[in-house]
Formats: C-alpha cells, sequence, structure tokens
C-alpha cells in the first residue's frame, strides 16, 4: 500500500511539475488545447508503455494511470466552481492587437513576433493590422479577430437597414 502511495504522489508532483512548466512556457507551445490538456497527454501517453513493456508492474502503472485521471478529474471539477483556479490553469486572453496597432509587451509575454502575428492575422484573411480593432490570443492557442467597422464584411441584413 505504502508503495503505490508513493507512486500516486510522484505523479502529483509530475502533474503539477509539467502544469507549470507548460503554463509558463506560452500558448505558442500548444497547438491545440490547453496547458492542462498538455500535462494529462504527456503523463498518461507514456505510462501505457511502462506497463507493456513490463517496466512497471501493472497493480503500479494502473494506479498511476487512475491517479493522473482522477486528478485531472478533480481539478475540471475545481475549475468549472472556481474562476480563480480556472484563470491560475488556463489563464485569460492575451490582446495581441488593439486599434489596429500591435500589444508589444503580450506579444513579447507569448513569444510571438510581429512577422508571425501579420501570418496569423492572413489566416483570418486580414492582411493590414489597422483594419483589427481587437485580436486575442485564446487559452486553446489561436487567435480570436475583431475587425474594425469599416473592415467588417458585409452581410445580407447592411442591405436591408440601408433600404
Amino acid at each position: 500500500m505504502e508503495k503505490l502511495l508513493g507512486i500516486a504522489l510522484r505523479v502529483v508532483i509530475v502533474y503539477v511539475y509539467l502544469l507549470v512548466t507548460v503554463r509558463l512556457s506560452g500558448k505558442r507551445t500548444i497547438a491545440e488545447g490547453t496547458p492542462f490538456d498538455l500535462v494529462v497527454a504527456f503523463i498518461v501517453s507514456d505510462f501505457p508503455d511502462d506497463i507493456i513493456w513490463g517496466w512497471v508492474p501493472v497493480a503500479q502503472g494502473i494506479t498511476a494511470i487512475t491517479t493522473v485521471v482522477l486528478l485531472h478529474a478533480t481539478v475540471v471539477f475545481a475549475m468549472y466552481h472556481s474562476d480563480v483556479l480556472r484563470r491560475l490553469i488556463e489563464s485569460e486572453p492575451s490582446l495581441f492587437v488593439e486599434m489596429g496597432k500591435p500589444v508589444r509587451h503580450n506579444l513579447s509575454f507569448e513569444k510571438i513576433n510581429e512577422f508571425d502575428l501579420t501570418a496569423m492575422l492572413r489566416e483570418h484573411n486580414i492582411s493590414d493590422m489597422r483594419d483589427v480593432q481587437k485580436a486575442r490570443l485564446e487559452p486553446s492557442g489561436q487567435l480570436s479577430v475583431e475587425r474594425t467597422p469599416q473592415a467588417e464584411y458585409a452581410r445580407k441584413r447592411d442591405l436591408n437597414a440601408n433600404a
């Protein structure tokens, strides 16, 4: 029993360490998902290999995987009920462009240069940063963009408003 508790404790320590490390590395390191999801993927993806090759007894491997799954479920539940915990783990969106101008300190913090930012804007069919009212890097690593009113696409209802 003491050995199983030792495994569970090591899992918790590694989980927290990886979560903090990935969180501090910035959103750029995460193509999809959140740092929280990436940590769980790192940990769980390694355990089955150790069990399969016999490096870890099955009971210990299952204990480790179960501990990660239960820890993940507990943190997800806690995040659902606590905005403070959610912000600590998932972060808030980072403002990259405001009123057509880059927010350099946020770009620097997330390790994104202006060349990368313009490439991200082109993926939203924006070739001129002045057409952006606000652009934010979301916790998922995706860029969300609000165009200036002049840069918005015309919509069918716009035609009816002028009639």
